[in-house]
């Protein structure tokens, strides 16, 4: 999973290249009874190596469990315009423009073995299309995924991917989104 950066790290003088993908375990409830929210220790032998907050997750359900973050997969976004339409739409008295957008993920796998990965871009927005045989989600408006204004004529989407990169290999996965703005 990809997200925003912290603090610190926009602080640093040294900028390093930000690395938002982590190693997570994804575990399977066999029981009958569903498993609650709460904390789950992750040890290596001996050796802990994580403690996160474990889903609610039904029986017979699977969920994933977050363990550390991985340093041998880099993972960067950009984005670029690619249409603005003026006067798109009139809500509530007020004209927006619609603006589309391309986003792309890059991933690379510096492992000297196959890596499986689910990549995950969450986005105010409506999410139109996704090579690489992404998957698409929409959601209701997220005032969360705006600064300055919070239109409830824009969509919350989500896009996700699931691959494996052998040792070395690096892909782009693209998706174009739209939202309507002052």
């Amino acid at each position: 999973s990809m997200g925003s950066g912290n603090y610190a790290a926009s602080r640093s003088p040294m900028r390093m290249q930000k690395n938002d993908v982590w190693h997570q375990l994804e575990l399977g409830n066999p029981g009958s009874m569903p498993w609650t929210t709460g904390a789950a220790f992750v040890t290596s032998g001996y050796m802990p190596i994580a403690q996160e907050l474990l889903g609610y997750t039904p029986a017979g359900g699977r969920t994933l469990l977050p363990v550390t973050i991985a340093p041998d997969i880099r993972g960067e976004y950009e984005e670029e315009e690619i249409e603005r339409r003026a006067s798109a739409r009139k809500w509530n008295s007020v004209t927006y423009a619609q603006l589309r957008k391309k986003g792309t993920v890059t991933v690379k796998n510096h492992r000297k073995e196959k890596a499986t990965m689910q990549v995950r871009v969450q986005v105010g927005g409506k999410a139109e299309s996704a090579t690489a045989g992404g998957k698409i989600r929409l959601d209701e408006h997220r005032a969360g995924d705006w600064s300055g204004y919070a239109e409830a004529l824009n969509n919350h989407s989500e896009v996700t991917w699931e691959l494996t990169l052998n040792p070395g290999e690096s892909r782009d996965l693209d998706y174009v989104f739209s939202f309507y703005a002052r």
